[in-house]
């Protein structure tokens, strides 16, 4: 009696598992999935206010990194930001007359995509 209670209880556990846990138990391979920047889409912009607006799969990438260094990553002098990031558009103060590169990543609980990198001048 008391094996079948234990039998009836795993299958139902089982069952329910397969039923409403196997999106949580697949997580999609991100690592070929491309991230593009639509924003900014000069080299150079005219507002202190950089406006970042990316484009990629919002289904599957969970969050960007999204870092900002003065005046690049090969000859890095500031780390002006490093953040995480769940929406497409976001917006960043900087200083004006200078040079930035920015690179993004996405990100899920278990892959990540490549670096994206885009090179901005803000002029003000």
């Amino acid at each position: 009696m008391n094996s079948l209670k234990v039998k009836f209880t795993l299958s139902i556990l089982v069952s329910s598992l397969i039923v409403f846990g196997c999106d949580d138990l697949i997580v999609p391979d991100i690592s070929d999935e491309e991230i593009n920047f639509l924003s900014p889409v000069k080299d150079t912009v005219n507002t202190s206010e950089l406006f970042i607006w990316l484009e990629y799969n919002q289904k599957d990438i969970d969050k960007v990194s999204i870092q900002i260094v003065r005046p690049s990553f090969s000859q890095l002098e500031d780390l002006m930001y490093d953040t995480l990031v769940s929406s497409e558009k976001s917006y960043y103060a900087l200083p004006a007359n200078d040079n930035y590169e920015i690179r993004v990543r996405g990100l899920n609980s278990a892959y990540q995509t490549e670096y994206y990198y885009k090179k901005v001048y803000i002029n003000e």
